[in-house]
């Protein structure tokens, strides 16, 4: 887990977010600038957008490096699901069913096409996604994407900060299911993907800062 500098003992503060990203000043008013290459993704991406809730935004070009050091405590854990048989859907019923996920959603295979846009939390990267029209339907509002998505805070107070929009750069097959075997951490019925190998098919595109959290 790496503390952000801003707040160092609130490590899923917004501000740790942008510092997560190498964002380091907030303008008076919202806007944000100074963008500078933090994601914990080991490729390079130009022209990365943070936007700051609806506040404003930057766009830079900016060289994404691997940030090694970043051992985020997100709740959807940090198993590696690289070099196996199982198939996606498989693989993300493992996920679940015991420890704080005792549920298992029904989840099944299907086809996502090359250049559809898809939403992970925010700091942090996991196999665990959701679509455009999840997002879009909820805002930035974490509470609504977080218990539409029965996704718990982990050992934290809040909700993560942030959430990242990626671009499949090919054509994949992922896990899909309805979020609803674990009502403990909200109603759920959002739409969410399980993507095995996100690290080769997945191309950031830009982040948003969370509010409600």
């Amino acid at each position: 887990m790496v503390v952000g500098t801003v707040n160092p003992k609130e490590p899923y503060s917004a501000e740790h977010l942008l510092d997560s990203f190498g964002v380091f000043t907030f303008l008076a008013g919202g806007a944000l600038a100074g963008t500078a290459a933090r994601m914990p993704m080991g490729q390079v991406k130009k022209g990365l957008k943070v936007d700051s809730g609806g506040q404003g935004s930057v766009e830079r070009n900016v060289s994404v490096k691997p940030v090694s050091e970043q051992k985020f405590d997100v709740v959807e854990g940090n198993k590696s699901t690289k070099g196996t048989g199982e198939s996606a859907a498989d693989l993300a019923r493992t996920w679940q069913g015991s420890g704080a996920y005792p549920g298992i959603d029904d989840w099944t295979n299907v086809t996502i096409k090359k250049g559809t846009k898809v939403w992970g939390g925010a700091p942090g990267q996991s196999s665990f996604y959701t679509t455009e029209k999840m997002i879009k339907s909820a805002g930035n509002d974490a509470t609504k994407i977080f218990e539409g998505l029965q996704v718990g805070k982990g050992n934290f107070s809040q909700f993560r900060p942030g959430m990242t929009q990626y671009e499949l750069t090919q054509d994949i097959t992922a896990g899909y299911s309805k979020a609803l075997a674990n009502p403990q951490y909200g109603k759920g019925g959002f739409d969410q993907y399980f993507i095995k190998d996100f690290e080769s098919s997945l191309n950031p595109v830009k982040s948003v800062v969370l509010k409600n959290r």
